[in-house]
C-alpha cells in the first residue's frame, strides 16, 4: 500500500505483491464514494470529496518511487480504488493525460484499466477520447432487481444499458471490456444467477472477473463457499466468456477489493 499509513491519507492507492514480476497499482479517485454499494467499505460514510488530478498522479509517483527502490517498476494501473472514477471525470482525464505524457511517466494507455459502476454517460465520454484504455464494468448482478439492492445509486444505468455501453466502448476502442462481479453468498451467487448473467453477455466477448466477497467490519455479507464460486464460474463460461476468479490479496491490511475506507485520524 502507498503511502504508509501514518495516519492513512485520503489519496491512497494500493499495489499488491505480485505472483510473478508484474506489479499493478490500484488508484483512488475520490475520498469516499457516493454510489454506496451495499457490500463495500468505501461508501459507508458517503462521498467526502473528489481528488484533484495532482492527488491521483501522486499515488502513481509514490508507488513508482517505492518500487524503484526495490529495483521494480509498475506494469499496470487499475482505476478501481476508492470512489467512482466517472463521477470525477475531469480530474481523471487530466491525471491520465499526465501519466501518458512524454514529459511525464509516459505510461501507456493500454496498460490502464478504468472501472465504473455503470455511469453510462461517462462511458460514452471515455469512448470519445483517443486513448485506448481498458474498461471494467462493475455489474455485480445479473438483473436490475438484485442490482438495485446492492448497487443503489440512482444515477447508474440498468444492467442492459451498462452492457450496451460496454459493447459500444469495445467497438470504438477495440480494447478489452471486462465485467467485475463480487460474489455475495446467498445474494447473487446461485446457478440461476450465473445462467442469467451468461445469457446477457453471450456474444459480447467480455472477460468476466469473479471476486469472492472480502469481509468488511459491520456488514453482514459473506463470501460463498469455494465450490459455489467454481460452479458459478463454470456456468458463466457456458456463454463462451473467459472467466477469472480473483485471488484474495491485501485483506490482511484492509486493502482487498471493497475494503478501502477512509479512517478517522483525529481532527
Amino acid at each position: 500500500r502507498t503511502p504508509d499509513p501514518e495516519p492513512r491519507r485520503p489519496e491512497e492507492g494500493v499495489f499488491p505483491l505480485p505472483l510473478t514480476t508484474r506489479w499493478t497499482l490500484c488508484l483512488s479517485t475520490q475520498v469516499g464514494c457516493a454510489v454506496r454499494c451495499a457490500f463495500c467499505a468505501s461508501g459507508l460514510e458517503g462521498l467526502r470529496r473528489n481528488l484533484r488530478a495532482c492527488e491521483i498522479v501522486e499515488q502513481f509517483l509514490h508507488a513508482s518511487s517505492r518500487l524503484a527502490e526495490r529495483g521494480n517498476r509498475l506494469s499496470n494501473v487499475v482505476v478501481m480504488g476508492m470512489g467512482e472514477p466517472l463521477h470525477n471525470l475531469p480530474a481523471l482525464l487530466e491525471s491520465l493525460a499526465v501519466l501518458g505524457a512524454d514529459w511525464g511517466p509516459n505510461f501507456g494507455a493500454r496498460r490502464i484499466t478504468i472501472s465504473t459502476s455503470g455511469v453510462v454517460r461517462g462511458i460514452r465520454r471515455l469512448a470519445e477520447e483517443p486513448e485506448p484504455w481498458n474498461l471494467a464494468l462493475s455489474l455485480h448482478a445479473p438483473n436490475d432487481e438484485i442490482r438495485s439492492r446492492i448497487v443503489p445509486h440512482r444515477g447508474l444505468g440498468s444492467v442492459d444499458e451498462v452492457i450496451e455501453a460496454g459493447r459500444a466502448y469495445q467497438a470504438a476502442k477495440n480494447r478489452r471490456v471486462s465485467i467485475e462481479y463480487v460474489l455475495l453468498g446467498g445474494v447473487n451467487d446461485r446457478p440461476e444467477h450465473a445462467r442469467e448473467l451468461a445469457g446477457r453477455i453471450r456474444g459480447t466477448g467480455f472477460h468476466v472477473n469473479l471476486i469472492p466477497y472480502n469481509p468488511v467490519a459491520g456488514l453482514a455479507y459473506a463470501s460463498p463457499p469455494e465450490e459455489a464460486v467454481e460452479r458459478f464460474a463454470d456456468e458463466v463460461r457456458g456463454s463462451g466468456a473467459v472467466v477469472t476468479v480473483r485471488r484474495r490479496r491485501g485483506d490482511e491490511i484492509s486493502a482487498a477489493c471493497g475494503q478501502l475506507r477512509l479512517l478517522r485520524a483525529g481532527p
